[in-house]
């Protein structure tokens, strides 16, 4: 048992350095330069003018947790410098985006050992490492999206190895650096509900705000803590007034397409009512079904069902929400990626994981018109077919009995 161990931890930091090596290579060639060079600038900023009140002074439209990472690679970085040391600046502030990818898979890997799946493991691990929508996102876009979800797969884990309390405060830092991370709060309370008294959901809650609010008191201003803290959240969420940013979702359909292009539509009203409402609805429906399941369930496929559950949430996010942006399919394409292993059917999450991929492509062609172009036929088809998928991925999770066993 033991040399069975120490040869699957051997393949796993043998995929973890290929996947780096990987990373590390393909960095050297920017796709969209423009957000890095921003990442760069707020980096600097923090160096210049200090931590404390960053969002008086700089238009950024991050929360506090990224700006913090910023700050202390801006550190590293210009110390380096200082000294004489020179390094790829781009390079440099991609590290941890592809660090974190690193990350990701030990902690996938751990994930699901909790479900005793043997090599059905690694075969998950391989895709996420090499996989290409996987590495656009960090070693070529040099974005954030891992770092969060390191601190989410890190929650899952704690809570699935019973402590809460530890979940609880990862969770808080993952929210501090996306602000979608309380979507998932509805799910680890029926989990919690299931597995633990109320007084432990009520310190779960409170441990979440409280590791929320420690991450956003470096860059306080001074305004009210708690203030600065909701506030922030809610002008995080109302920075893109757009229907849709290049993503394949449902209102791709409303805004409608030209000449390949998704049209860049403002917010308004269909039927009398705010489309942004029509979105918070059709999500609110597919979250809610989703925690009504969970109450069904046996406590033996409680980790089956929230993966699943989570899954579905972050899909039906990027699908019925307005203002999302290509990337945002990153969370629930992922959570899919490991659900496969615990038994979803793989079908519909390839379709997921092959039209991220898709819509990754067609946001780098709209900036930089390199390669076949997109036609109106082609973009319609492929938003049609994640649509279609995550029903199918939504009604199988509905019906599915093995949770009862």
């Amino acid at each position: 048992m033991k040399l069975q161990k120490k040869k699957e931890l051997l393949g796993l930091l043998v995929v973890v350095i290929l996947a780096l090596t990987l990373r590390f290579w393909l960095a050297r060639s920017a796709v969209i330069k423009v957000d890095l060079a921003t990442y760069q600038l707020w980096g600097l900023d923090t160096i210049v003018h200090g931590l404390r009140g960053f969002f008086s002074y700089s238009s950024s439209d991050y929360t506090p947790g990224y700006i913090l990472v910023l700050w202390f690679v801006s550190k590293v970085y210009w110390w380096f410098m200082n000294n004489g040391m020179v390094f790829d600046v781009d390079l440099f502030y991609k590290a941890v985006p592809i660090l974190m990818d690193g990350v990701n898979l030990i902690l996938v890997y751990f994930l699901l050992k909790e479900f005793n799946l043997g090599k059905k493991v690694f075969g998950v691990l391989l895709f996420l490492a090499f996989w290409p929508a996987w590495w656009i996102v960090s070693a070529q876009w040099g974005q954030t999206d891992g770092l969060m979800m390191s601190l989410f797969l890190g929650s899952l884990l704690m809570l699935f190895k019973k402590k809460w309390y530890l979940s609880a405060v990862m969770l808080g830092f993952a929210q501090a650096v996306k602000p979608i991370a309380i979507l998932s709060l509805p799910i680890y309370f029926i989990y919690l509900s299931r597995t633990r008294r109320w007084k432990e959901i009520f310190g779960f809650s409170l441990l979440f705000g409280l590791a929320l609010i420690a991450s956003y008191w470096p860059v306080r201003g001074t305004e009210n803590i708690l203030w600065f803290v909701v506030n922030r959240q809610v002008v995080v969420a109302k920075v893109w007034p757009y229907l849709t940013l290049n993503s394949f979702n449902l209102w791709t359909l409303v805004a409608g397409v030209k000449d390949g292009l998704i049209r860049r539509i403002e917010i308004g009203n269909w039927l009398g009512i705010n489309q942004s409402i029509w979105g918070g609805v059709l999500f609110g429906f597919f979250l809610l079904t989703s925690l009504l399941r969970g109450k069904t369930v046996g406590k033996k496929g409680l980790n089956r069902w929230m993966i699943r559950a989570l899954t579905i949430t972050y899909v039906a996010m990027f699908m019925f929400l307005t203002g999302m942006h290509e990337r945002h399919l990153y969370y629930g394409a992922f959570f899919g990626i490991m659900a496969i292993a615990t038994g979803v059917p793989w079908i519909w999450i390839w379709v997921l994981n092959i039209t991220y991929w898709l819509n990754l492509s067609y946001s780098i062609w709209v900036i930089d018109k390199s390669g076949s172009a997109w036609t109106n036929t082609g973009v319609y088809s492929v938003v049609l077919l994640g649509v279609v998928a995550f029903l199918y991925g939504w009604w199988d999770m509905m019906k599915d009995r093995k949770y009862e066993k």
